[in-house]
């Protein structure tokens, strides 16, 4: 009887949600790949490593500072590693802070 107003705009009305929704899925993606890619560390010093925000391209991350070193050295196998989980560039850079 009544129509919704994306279906009357045509724009398939876009939800709140959905972006919610792609950036749970972008930290589940991201925390697996920097556990491939950082194995050799051991789990002890990868579960000190959060994934905390996705915005606008960029994923904040938060370490101890000697993991970010490291991090920020292999941050282009990361992007990349993120990017090919996802089956296209979603995104385009990383932030790292230091965790206390």
């Amino acid at each position: 009887m009544f129509k919704s107003i994306g279906s009357v705009l045509g724009n398939g009305g876009v939800r709140k949600a959905d972006g919610a929704i792609l950036a749970i899925q972008i930290r589940q993606i991201t925390k697996k790949i920097i556990s491939e890619t950082l194995r050799d560390f051991g789990l002890e010093v990868l579960s000190q490593i959060n994934v905390k925000t996705y915005r606008n391209g960029k994923v904040v991350i938060t370490a101890p500072n000697v993991i970010l070193a490291e991090m920020h050295m292999r941050e282009n196998e990361l992007i990349d590693g993120i990017n090919k989980s996802l089956g296209h560039k979603v995104i385009y850079g990383l932030r790292f802070r230091v965790s206390t």
